[in-house]
């Protein structure tokens, strides 16, 4: 159990599930490192990175004192679980375990070194995490040969570390006691009821393709190969790069136990290709597989890829619809998400034409 700061050093009840103002934060978070380390720390909020829709995220450094002498400041990720945030309510302690599982893997993940999901220390559950180096990959906006070679190599990394993911023997570790539990003949519905309970609760008015889809999908449940740790937001811009290296995927908030065709119809939805037949912008589709598959084990499934790019729309429908409807209710705590909604329409219509397609 991650350790707690005595009472006197908590925010006060009436001011827990919202984040504090940066000065604050940093001093509360300080309080909070220097009871769990036993060492006493500063903290200093450098940056907000303003990307996404969930968690906030924060770069920040730590000094901490050995032998009454400060050490160099450490850079740090500071990432607070937002009560209005797009996907809440979020929980700190899956996330962390199964990060710290990871860890000892061939998965690139950055390291877990404090975490809580009390509330009343920053005002929202949090993590405190490694600063891994690199710079995000965009599908989007290259195309000298240079970029092309570069690309190639991640893309190369991109499967294997997806491979490995999926291999990964989640069974002997903590895994299996903070993430929900399924087989291979439920994994497929587990996540339907998910979505569709998100749809269900975002209060907007029912949409017919939706309906249809989401029914589809209840009635044409394939069996999972296996049951894996799915990263569930598997694509470029969710990974970091530095000199040709993938240095750490992040961005887990979406995990849980399913199918692996879960996370390989996601990283090859269309819109997330740059307009070409290349997974994430990466790698040809057909190659993407066949790596895939060397390094799996998983023999990929053309029915299994349709179900879950349906899935994967529907899935995309539910979150818009979501920001859609605490726009409408005034409870939108991030301007940009009176922008989801225009999507809708394109999203539909790429649902029905995943549907029409033939999979034989």
């Amino acid at each position: 159990m991650t350790p707690q700061p005595p009472e006197d050093r908590r925010l006060t009840n009436a001011s827990a599930g919202e984040p504090l103002a940066p000065e604050p934060l940093a001093k509360a978070l300080a309080a909070f490192i220097s009871h769990a380390s036993g060492a006493e720390t500063s903290v200093a909020i450098d940056k907000r990175f303003v990307n996404g829709f969930s968690w906030l995220t924060y770069g920040i450094s730590v000094t901490q004192s050995a032998d009454g002498m400060p050490t160099d400041p450490r850079k740090l990720i500071l990432r607070l679980g937002h009560a209005r945030g797009l996907l809440s309510p979020y929980l700190a302690h899956p996330e962390a375990v199964v990060l710290s599982a990871l860890s000892k893997s061939s998965v690139p993940v950055p390291p877990v070194l404090w975490h809580s999901d009390d509330p009343s220390i920053l005002g929202a559950p949090f993590l405190v995490v490694g600063f891994a180096e690199g710079s995000e990959t965009s599908a989007f906006g290259r195309k000298g040969e240079d970029d092309v070679a570069r690309d190639r190599a991640i893309g190369e990394q991109f499967v294997d570390i997806l491979a490995a993911l999926h291999q990964f023997d989640w069974r002997s570790t903590s895994v299996a006691n903070v993430l929900p539990i399924c087989e291979e003949g439920d994994a497929a519905l587990q996540q339907v009821d998910r979505w569709r309970q998100m749809i269900e609760k975002s209060g907007t008015r029912p949409l017919p393709v939706l309906q249809y889809a989401i029914r589809w999908l209840e009635n044409n449940p394939p069996r999972s190969p296996r049951v894996s740790i799915v990263h569930g937001d598997y694509r470029a811009g969710n990974f970091l790069q530095r000199d040709g290296r993938i240095t750490a995927v992040l961005d887990w908030e979406l995990m849980h136990l399913g199918d692996p065709h879960a996370d390989l119809a996601w990283a090859s939805m269309r819109f997330l290709s740059g307009g070409q037949d290349l997974v994430s912008g990466l790698l040809p589709r057909a190659e993407f597989m066949r790596r895939y598959e060397k390094a799996s084990g998983i023999a990929v499934s053309a029915a299994s890829m349709r179900y879950y790019e349906v899935l994967a729309l529907v899935k995309i429908c539910a979150m818009n619809l979501r920001a859609v409807g605490r726009v409408e209710r005034g409870e939108a705590p991030d301007a940009r998400m009176t922008a989801l909604g225009f999507g809708l329409p394109q999203l539909q219509s790429e649902i029905v034409r995943v549907l029409k397609k033939e999979t034989s």
